[in-house]
């Protein structure tokens, strides 16, 4: 199973307090999940799972826990 990550970045005004996207900087990854399982049972952790795969290790529990359930 592959996941698609979209990034936007956002920005707020210091001054006037609005905020809103600055550019529209679309970037998708692709993510092999069956990789990432593979890595995690190597006795990787979290953390240096997610900085192979250079993702947060926030995502690589919650990409676990989502194939878990499937």
């Amino acid at each position: 199973m592959v996941i698609m990550l979209v990034a936007v970045l956002y920005i707020k005004c210091k001054d006037c307090k609005a905020h809103g996207v600055l550019k529209s900087k679309r970037t998708t990854e692709h993510i092999d999940t069956d990789a990432l399982e593979r890595t995690y049972l190597e006795l990787n952790s979290y953390r240096s799972t997610g900085r192979i795969f250079k993702i947060s290790h926030v995502t690589v529990l919650n990409l676990l826990k989502k194939k878990q359930k499937n």
